[in-house]
């Protein structure tokens, strides 16, 4: 489907350095488009597009910002003081505010609310993107090629929505670029597959403890719970990758 190669020369032909640890989280977990229906070149080039301009370029998946934006924002369901900086965005796709990580949270059998930082945990942060982008309908908006309606799908909420999604003209740049890196699927079958099953619904295997994941990359003030030596040791990895 796509490679740590694949996404490396996206973000470079973009003119940007991509983090190692985050590449990796996202090549890992890349069965999760598979599952989702995300599972011919255009699909993936679009759903790669989108996920390289929402994580700089494949450098994070938090964002730098500390959240207190979000704060009293009732649209996220922000209605709890602090919520803005507890959920703010994370992921793939950059999951954001209280209303989100609950629904999600549910969908996945995860307590989201008590621990946020899972969002950006990359095999969280792959399911929840896959659950958002078919939520939201995207693969027929990505085998038409409508790029500007899948940006505004994950910048503003709704491929229909009439203001453009912010760094619109970048993310158009960018799908443009992936069309001609992601390689052709190995099965000419994919491209007849109708979306698979939710990733809710796949058989879950019992999850890692979050200290033995390839962490995001933090640069918040918010911690990931429990920092242990897997965490300490990704951490240094991290930097060493991104320096």
């Amino acid at each position: 489907m796509f490679t740590a190669d694949d996404l490396t020369r996206l973000a470079k032909a973009c003119g940007a350095k991509p983090n190692a640890a985050v590449v990796a989280g996202i090549v890992e977990n890349r069965s999760y488009l598979t599952y989702g229906g995300i599972n011919t070149p255009a699909r993936v080039a679009e759903f790669l597009a989108q996920a390289c301009l929402e994580t700089d370029y494949f450098r994070v998946l938090e964002e730098y910002a500390s959240g207190k934006a979000y704060e009293g924002r009732k649209d996220l369901g922000n209605v709890v003081a602090g919520d803005g900086v507890r959920f703010k965005g994370r992921g793939i796709f950059q999951c954001t505010g209280r209303a989100n990580y609950t629904a999600y949270g549910k969908r996945l059998g995860l307590d989201l609310l008590k621990e946020p930082g899972l969002a950006a945990r990359p095999d969280i942060s792959a399911r929840i993107a896959v659950m958002y982008w078919n939520d939201k309908g995207l693969n027929a908006y990505a085998d038409r090629g409508e790029t500007a309606a899948i940006s505004r799908a994950i910048n503003r909420g709704n491929p229909k929505a009439k203001n453009p999604a912010n760094h619109e003209a970048d993310r158009i740049k960018i799908a443009k670029l992936a069309r001609q890196i992601i390689r052709p699927v190995a099965s000419p079958a994919a491209a007849n597959t109708s979306d698979a099953v939710p990733v809710e619904d796949l058989p879950k295997a019992p999850a890692p403890p979050i200290d033995h994941q390839p962490p995001a990359v933090i640069v918040s003030d918010v911690p990931l719970p429990k920092p242990g030596f897997w965490s300490r040791f990704w951490s240094a990895l991290t930097k060493k990758a991104s320096a």
